[in-house]
């Protein structure tokens, strides 16, 4: 970074030399070269940050020696659950402790019911004949990537609270949500299981609302990508020390004589079912129940987007629609919704609930996991924010020791790039520029 910012710096001196009364234009091979280089250091950091991007690295970290597989787990997760044995039971309820306290009379005992709490792999198939089990995506990525916009010891401390469910009494409040899916919360589920739909739907509000130029976009997109990705982090750290059940395996459990009134995709609405052939309405993702990683994601980036917009725009949260044709939905084409529909959310708050909520309505989560997401990522947007103030040499500090100065930002202006373009900050004298930062 040092080095490239000396040649930026080299090049300016001497452009500004050859025409001092002219704003000199960037050397276009110049900034080709700047560009390779930037993406050559984004392909040599991905290498060793911890994803496992090039499949380097096999069980305990150690080299792969070839058929190397990108994103291979490296601390050899195994699930405790086993699928084909869990049906025509009731399902055992939390005792009241956190995933290292289980209850029980015996160690025996004590391992069953844990056992019995764990992720199982589900069974999925590609629609003509090929059937298999999930394996559970990424589960070292909580536990050997470094985070963005939170240090490593914070990241570290943040922990889930116990969930203590009864699952019996959760199932009966998940198929109740599901027999009540109309239209409106079958769209919502469907667009928010969507994370670059939801990303796109924020990016562009803020850039059209804001009329940003190229430049103060990507800053944006640098502080959501961080939220985005620490949220993302912290929600599989816990997953996988959780590593909880999914309600398709606990619902199926009843087993095949069992009946349950669910969602059904011949009916499209409630019908009853053998509860050995509940689904979701949603494809239930290849990673254990608890957290939510959809709470803590929408969580994360609506709180940043919310404190961005304060900080950098003296703007109030952006409104949002969902808006769905016809038959446009992807689960039941042609026919949801059967009418036009437009859902608008008011504020990034109501936009970020109806994410949690669509998570329950899709039957993919039980109460307690969409919360506990959000609580975990709680403070995380705001410090995405402070990292794109450190981006631009401001002090980092944002909601800690400077609150005072932060809950106040409106009362000055916004950094330079803002400032040069009218309609953001009513305060800001700055006159209007013909010419943004583009170049």
């Amino acid at each position: 970074g040092a080095c490239l910012q000396g040649v930026l710096d080299a090049d300016d001196a001497a452009t500004a030399a050859d025409t001092p009364d002219a704003a000199p234009p960037r050397d276009t091979a110049l900034g080709t070269l700047l560009g390779e280089a930037v993406g050559a250091l984004v392909v040599d950091w991905s290498r060793d940050d911890g994803w496992n991007h090039h499949g380097a690295l096999g069980a305990r970290g150690r080299p792969c020696t070839a058929n190397c597989r990108p994103y291979a787990d490296v601390t050899e997760y195994r699930p405790r659950n086993v699928p084909w044995t869990l049906h025509g039971r009731e399902w055992p309820s939390d005792g009241g402790g956190d995933d290292d306290d289980y209850g029980g009379d015996t160690a025996a005992a004590a391992a069953a019911h844990d056992n019995e709490r764990r992720w199982a792999p589900l069974l999925e198939d590609d629609g003509i004949g090929f059937y298999y089990r999930q394996e559970h995506v990424t589960p070292h990525i909580g536990y050997v990537v470094e985070p963005r916009a939170l240090d490593v010891a914070e990241f570290d401390a943040r922990r889930a609270e116990p969930p203590c469910y009864d699952y019996a009494v959760e199932s009966d409040v998940l198929l109740e949500r599901l027999a009540a899916l109309d239209d409106r919360r079958k769209m919502q589920v469907e667009f928010f299981d969507n994370k670059l739909a939801v990303a796109s739907t924020i990016m562009f509000q803020v850039l059209t609302e804001h009329r940003l130029t190229f430049t103060q976009f990507v800053h944006f997109l640098a502080g959501y990508e961080a939220a985005s990705y620490d949220a993302v982090l912290l929600a599989w750290k816990e997953k996988v020390r959780y590593d909880r059940v999914r309600p398709t395996t606990v619902v199926r459990a009843r087993g095949a004589r069992a009946t349950v009134r669910s969602y059904s995709r011949e009916a499209h609405g409630a019908a009853d079912i053998s509860a050995a052939d509940f689904t979701p309405y949603k494809r239930t993702m290849p990673h254990s129940e608890y957290p939510s990683g959809s709470g803590a994601i929408c969580r994360a980036v609506a709180e940043y987007t919310q404190a961005y917009v304060r900080h950098y725009l003296c703007a109030d949260s952006p409104a949002f629609a969902l808006v769905a044709p016809p038959g446009f939905s992807r689960q039941e084409p042609g026919v949801t919704p059967r009418e036009p529909l437009r859902i608008d959310y008011a504020n990034l708050e109501a936009f970020a609930a109806a994410c949690g909520a669509s998570r329950l309505d899709g039957g993919l989560h039980f109460r307690a996991a969409v919360p506990a997401g959000e609580a975990l990522v709680s403070g995380v947007g705001e410090r995405a924010v402070a990292l794109t103030r450190a981006l631009i040499g401001e002090q980092r500090d944002f909601h800690g020791a400077d609150a005072a100065r932060a809950a106040a930002t409106c009362a000055r202006p916004p950094f330079r790039p803002y400032a040069t373009r009218t309609g953001f900050c009513e305060h800001d004298t700055t006159p209007a520029d013909d010419d943004d930062d583009d170049d």
